[in-house]
């Protein structure tokens, strides 16, 4: 998941801590024990443990096989395929920080409840964020610590056992010497730096060395021979190129003279001189201008100045004596309460002319309380609010700084433009003095630097066009040659025979797409459906938001439509973090739409993230976080369902695809892969029309290609994405139809759904939402099976849930064990004659469900009384 997207913030597991703590005191007490919670009028208790491993029902008795058993897995014909040369995809969960080490006889249970649910490939994350019990470290966090490996080998053992293969990642979340909490945001963990910074790049290599060479006990072979081991990930969610430009230019000690050293190298073997560079780089140095903010009075110095703080922020300023050598005061501006958003608090004058092409300087010197990131801005100061031309990044500290920064205006606009400052959110003070924008200015390189001397500074985003597309091809030359350097390392060094990649493709743009398809074995992307969003100190675990909307609604596919425009034709394509995080009321279309979309697309592996992110109490039947699996029945009760879509072909590939071909040049390569797609004219409705993929080369602009696939496997109209508006007339709804799986999700209440001979009447329900499934356990069509698995499912949440006034927070309300579900009264008529049995969360068989033949149909009728979310249909 992205830097910020990944994981936990340490409190938030601290106050995790204290409820898992307050929970056994109340079982212990006798306060709290299963079954005693009060549902809301309608729901029911239906708690599922991450450690129960009695679901033989879901599985053959011959269907699992040991990972790696066939063969290692490899690559023919752009997918992935076993020692025996048959294609295999792969369901997978992640597992995190100490979910990653539960004891040996949780892992045991965990790992054969996975491969009941339907998974056969372990994502491990975040091993690196910590010392034990949170992370593979010894106390030093130098070396590995004994115990936790040992837990890991057995955990790894298991997993093969019951046919799961594991995905090792090395850098996650490691903090690397010199890297702490003041570090900004865009290098927490070392990101971007580790690109380039030798000795941060010998650590990764040692880290790999212990981890990948260390021989299991429990398989008898090291984690570079195991053919269990699919994969290995260098680097998460980590790009030179990503990193903000202004942001590497201010580094400090000791990476930014580093990179500043790799660049002038770089310069040199490109340019014979400074006077040549200059040159190709079109650096102009115009006079400045008159004064063009308004100027200060004796005693309003502050009139001219617009202060924004909506509610709830609360901010002040005022001037203050405190101010740099030459001038006569500053503006003092203090946010002392946090705003809902980032942008929330702002310095800005208005009424500001910009004129097109014209080359301007806003000039200021500032410091604050603290270090911190600010973001200087010209902007339009009435809708639609756009940027012109200015839109950077400063680091401030507690000592004054002079910051000049030359832009080109993008549009012209007469009196309706602003000027100034995003402070950020967070509470404390900011200082401003001898603020100025002028027109003209130096856009280029100093007279003082030059090649010879190795001076040159680096590039920020303000710099001419030209001189930003040699920056971008040296920051991609030089990641590339570190992605080469470590898999070099891996494989020639240690020996390593899994497949490798480096990063996902999103991480740098469509750089990002070059980097990976030209170095790594296969394409791998992260997405979320409203990821929660963070408007103050990041992870705070009392103040986020989400959107609290279904997918279902977006025109384009929202979050697995943009992941879908990253895959790269003749290449694997791997999604290993997707989620439709808690606690979103339509959180249960996860499964139902990533299995369907990946089965359509062709893909080759989808990752939920994560299963667990701590083994402390598994057992415990409450949603513990935003991301974890293991303990959501809305989520879980579509895992098996999901294996046939995806895992066992029952969603067929699409019978077209459409290929946009992009060129390989530094002018394209800074640009999204959307931007791409949008502008070689693709339309909305390509997700479920054709095979979306990226072809890299031999073209000088964007274009599509749309072809005919030749796969006796293919087939159209199987899924059916109505993106609706949610209104009675036209509601959005998610739709298969599949010989061997059926399913609908979105605004089902209140009509009749049908599934080609199998029918569905949802009645009820405040939200009009659920969701419906119906997929053969014998991987016979539905008209013929002997084994199906039903889920209805609808609001999943914990005991106790207490949601803001418009139901987009819980703040830290989460509620406490059990989980709970929203019941749901419903129709089914299914083909030929069935027995049906409601399942309790454990997989037991509870009541037998009445059944009406009618001909050689059979009619079902589900409801609340049941209190269940999976049933099994069984033919005689």
């Amino acid at each position: 998941m992205s830097p910020f997207r990944s994981f936990l913030h340490p409190l938030v597991w601290y106050i995790a801590s204290l409820r898992i703590l307050l929970m056994m005191a109340l079982v212990f007490l006798g306060s709290w024990m299963p079954g005693s919670a009060q549902e809301p009028k309608g729901w029911f208790e239906f708690g599922m443990s991450a450690v129960d491993d009695q679901l033989d029902f879901l599985v053959n008795d011959d269907s699992i096989v040991p990972a790696g058993q066939p063969g290692r897995v490899t690559v023919a014909d752009g997918h992935f395929v076993d020692g025996n040369g048959e294609r295999i995809r792969f369901i997978g969960t992640n597992l995190c920080f100490g979910g990653a080490f539960p004891d040996k006889n949780d892992a045991t249970a965990i790992a054969k409840r996975l491969g009941q649910l339907g998974v056969n490939v372990v994502r491990f994350h975040h091993m690196d964020n910590a010392s034990a019990p949170r992370g593979i470290w010894d106390r030093g966090h130098k070396q590995l610590d004994d115990d936790q490996l040992d837990r890991l080998d057995w955990l790894i053992a298991q997993l093969k056992q019951n046919g799961i293969y594991s995905n090792l990642n090395l850098h996650v979340s490691r903090d690397y010497p010199g890297i702490n909490r003041n570090t900004e945001r865009a290098f927490r963990y070392g990101k971007a730096l580790d690109n380039f910074y030798g000795p941060y790049i010998q650590l990764q290599k040692q880290y790999a060395k212990d981890l990948l060479t260390h021989r299991n006990p429990y398989t008898g072979t090291t984690y570079t021979k195991e053919p269990a081991i699919l994969c290995v990930e260098i680097n998460n969610e980590n790009s030179l190129t990503t990193a903000p430009w202004d942001s590497l230019a201010d580094l400090g000690e000791p990476w930014g003279p580093e990179l500043q050293k790799q660049w002038n190298r770089w310069l040199a073997a490109r340019y014979d001189d400074i006077d040549q560079a200059r040159r190709a780089w079109g650096e102009v140095d115009e006079p400045l201008g008159a004064p063009m903010l308004a100027q200060p009075v004796a005693g309003r110095e502050l009139d001219a100045w617009n202060l924004q703080a909506p509610a709830p922020a609360e901010a002040t300023i005022q001037t203050s004596q405190d101010a740099p050598e030459g001038e006569s005061f500053s503006i003092h501006c203090e946010l002392t309460r946090p705003g809902s958003e980032e942008w929330h608090f702002q310095l800005n004058q208005r009424g500001i002319s910009l004129e097109a092409g014209r080359l301007y300087t806003f000039s200021f010197w500032a410091k604050s309380d603290r270090p911190r990131t600010i973001r200087p801005e010209a902007r339009l100061a009435i809708d639609p609010w756009d940027h012109l031309g200015l839109e950077t990044a400063v680091q401030l500290t507690p000592r004054w700084q002079r910051f000049d920064l030359p832009f080109r205006a993008t549009e012209s606009h007469q009196d309706v433009c602003r000027v100034g400052w995003v402070m950020g959110n967070d509470v404390g003070s900011v200082w401003v003095s001898g603020a100025s924008l002028r027109p003209g200015g130096v856009l280029g390189t100093a007279k003082s630097q030059s090649i010879a001397k190795g001076n040159v500074r680096l590039t920020r985003r303000v710099d001419t066009v030209q001189r930003q597309q040699d920056y971008l091809r040296f920051l991609m030359d030089t990641e590339q040659r570190y992605h080469v350097m470590m898999h070099d390392f891996l494989k020639l060094d240690l020996g390593l025979q899994a497949m490798v990649i480096n990063t996902q493709a999103s991480y740098g743009r469509t750089a990002g797409i070059l980097r990976e398809s030209r170095w790594s074995d296969f394409i791998d992307m992260h997405g979320y459906w409203q990821h929660p969003r963070f408007p103050g100190r990041p992870w705070d675990p009392s103040n986020w938001t989400i959107e609290n909307t279904s997918m279902i609604g977006e025109p384009d596919g929202g979050r697995i439509g943009l992941i879908a425009r990253h895959r790269v034709a003749a290449m694997p394509f791997s999604v290993s973090e997707y989620n439709h995080p808690a606690p979103n009321e339509s959180a249960v279309e996860m499964f139902p739409i990533l299995s369907s979309v990946a089965a359509m697309q062709d893909w080759d592996a989808i990752y939920q993230f994560s299963y667990m992110n701590s083994s402390e109490t598994p057992e415990v039947p409450r949603i513990d976080s935003y991301f974890e699996l293991a303990n959501h029945p809305g989520h879980l009760v579509w895992l098996p369902i999901a294996k046939q879509i995806f895992r066992q072909g029952g969603v067929h590939p699409l019978a077209t695809s459409m290929t946009l071909q992009i060129p390989t040049d530094a002018a394209h390569a800074d640009e999204s892969i959307s931007d791409h797609w949008s502008a070689a004219g693709a339309q909305d409705d390509g997700l479920m029309n054709h095979r979306l993929q990226v072809k890299v080369g031999d073209t000088d602009a964007p274009v599509i290609h749309r072809t005919t696939v030749t796969d006796a496997a293919a087939a159209t109209n199987q899924v059916r994405w109505q993106t609706g508006d949610n209104n009675v007339a036209r509601p959005a709804t998610f739709v298969v139809n599949a010989p061997t799986v059926r399913a609908a999700v979105g605004q089902l209440a209140d009509r009749t759904i049908q599934l080609g001979d199998v029918s569905l009447i949802v009645r009820g329900l405040d939200k009009k939402y659920a969701s419906f499934g119906l997929a053969s356990l014998d991987n016979r069509p539905i008209e013929t099976s002997k084994r199906m698995l039903l889920v209805l499912v609808g609001r999943v949440e914990n005991t106790g849930m207490r949601w803001n006034e418009s139901r987009t927070s819980v703040g830290t309300d989460w509620g406490d064990a059990p989980t709970i579900a929203e019941g749901i009264s419903a129709s089914v008529v299914i083909p030929g004659k069935v027995n049906v049995t409601s399942l309790s969360a454990s997989g037991e068989p509870q009541t037998e469900v009445p059944v009406r033949l009618a001909g050689d149909r059979s009619g079902i009728k589900l409801g609340p009384k049941y209190k269940t979310l999976w049933y099994l249909v069984q033919r005689p």
